[in-house]
């Protein structure tokens, strides 16, 4: 079974491996399909931000169930080989909407 669509709303953050997981979408999505995700980033400008993030994600992990405050989901999904369709970003960066082209 192959689907046109996924949605992922606030997960890949506290998923142990995203690399996997979207190894996984990319099986289930059909040539052509879409994903799109909702995820808290980790902020680069300015870097003070992204460095507290850094800073703050091991002790964040153990008290929010695995959370990283820090993920790039954008460079896990071209790892992955999915191709970025668009990219908009809310809440002065930490959160990003992301529509993404499922693997060839």
């Amino acid at each position: 079974m192959a689907f046109d669509e996924a949605v992922v709303t606030l997960a890949m953050f506290t998923i142990p491996d995203p690399l996997r997981a979207l190894d996984e979408l990319s099986r289930v999505l059909r040539p052509g399909g879409v994903l799109r995700m909702l995820e808290h980033v980790r902020i680069d400008q300015p870097s003070v931000v992204g460095k507290a993030q850094d800073f703050l994600t091991p002790v964040w992990r153990r008290l929010a169930g695995g959370c990283h405050l820090n993920r790039r989901p954008i460079q896990s999904l071209v790892a992955a080989r999915f191709r970025i369709q668009s990219k908009t970003a809310h809440l002065g960066g930490y959160i990003e909407a992301i529509t993404a082209g499922a693997p060839p």
